[in-house]
């Protein structure tokens, strides 16, 4: 029988792809809740940009400090 690691199972084979899919499927979130409630597309765009930048930049700061603790 395989020894499964759940530490690896959470955290995936592929970080820096799965953070980017997350902020973005966020950001369709934000999107999609604009244009219900009628809200200025543009905007909710612009500012899904921005924060799917920052919140990507900083997940991938976090996994190479990560990986960095652990190859030490």
């Amino acid at each position: 029988m395989r020894n499964l690691n759940l530490h690896s199972f959470i955290r995936g084979r592929n970080p820096y792809r799965d953070a980017a899919l997350v902020n973005a499927g966020l950001g369709v979130v934000v999107i999609v809740v604009a244009v219900a409630t009628g809200g200025s597309v543009v905007r909710a765009v612009v500012a899904v940009l921005i924060a799917w930048v920052a919140g990507t930049a900083y997940s991938w700061w976090r996994v190479r400090q990560r990986a960095a603790r652990d190859a030490d």
